[in-house]
């Protein structure tokens, strides 16, 4: 009777050690940075002309292929103006690909620029 018991013991402890396995494994894995923290987005406007404008005005606006943009002196308008009907070999931003507030916030970036 004994030896029942503990084979019947044994076996329900496998049981359940082999359904907690199997729960865990099947859990998705979530994996954080290196560091525990969130990784910080850029805001809009620096990812913005980081995309679409580096390449050829520098990092920080300072020209490179295209022209400098330290000190912007452009009213918003006519920044939007630019980006829509350049006046140069920049290539246009039409509204559907580069909305009038994804130019605000590059504006307002470059304006961050010393």
């Amino acid at each position: 009777m004994r030896i029942t018991r503990l084979l019947f013991c044994s076996l329900a402890v496998l049981l359940c050690v082999a359904v907690w396995s199997l729960a865990h494994a099947a859990a998705p894995q979530q994996s954080a940075p290196p560091s525990g923290r969130q990784t910080p987005q850029k805001p809009s406007g620096e990812r913005l002309y980081t995309d679409k404008c580096e390449h050829c005005h520098g990092a920080e606006g300072r020209g490179d292929r295209g022209p400098a943009l330290v000190p912007l002196k452009l009213t918003f308008e006519k920044f939007l103006n630019q980006l829509r009907f350049p006046l140069c070999d920049m290539p246009a931003f039409p509204e559907s690909e580069l909305s009038d507030a994804a130019g605000r916030d590059i504006y307002d970036y470059v304006k961050t620029f010393k």
